[in-house]
């Protein structure tokens, strides 16, 4: 009696086939991407704006103890700097940013971004934000960045 095995054959070519395949399934690494919030910590409200344009769509209001979430951009690799591509990837925010408080600018930082030290609340100071990284449920890598405006940074 003949039997055929073209059946088994398959399966011998579909079994390292789907292996091969799903091999690299399980070690997918998502690129790391980072939140951007600037923190009002003072008791007064105001408004961050873009000075080239005093354009409000570029900027927020941002209420006491409240932030202003700038959206998450992906694609950083692990050597990164999350601070400084996020202040620099700002078009909007490349040259001025002001703090406004009804109709009176309170404060002007100047760019471009640069390293100016711990000790220097300045936007575009990279050692002037909070970095925190953590993974979620999905294995990607979240950089929270966080900027904080106190009642000092208000005062003349």
């Amino acid at each position: 009696m003949t039997s055929i095995l073209i059946g088994h054959r398959v399966q011998a070519l579909l079994l390292p086939l789907s292996l091969l395949i799903c091999a690299g399934c399980w070690n997918v690494v998502e690129p790391n991407r980072y939140d951007a919030y600037v923190v009002n910590q003072t008791s007064e409200a105001f408004n961050i704006l873009n000075n080239q344009t005093r354009d409000t769509t570029s900027g927020g209001y941002i209420l006491p103890g409240e932030s202003f979430y700038f959206s998450g951009q992906p694609g950083l690799s692990d050597e990164d700097d999350p601070v400084e591509d996020f202040l620099n990837s700002l078009v909007n925010f490349q040259s001025t940013v002001e703090i406004i408080r009804e109709d009176s600018v309170l404060v002007t930082w100047q760019g471009p971004a640069r390293a100016m030290g711990e000790g220097v609340n300045h936007f575009y100071n990279y050692d002037a934000w909070e970095v925190s990284f953590e993974r979620n449920e999905f294995d990607e890598g979240i950089y929270t960045l966080k900027f904080f405006i106190t009642e000092s940074d208000l005062q003349p």
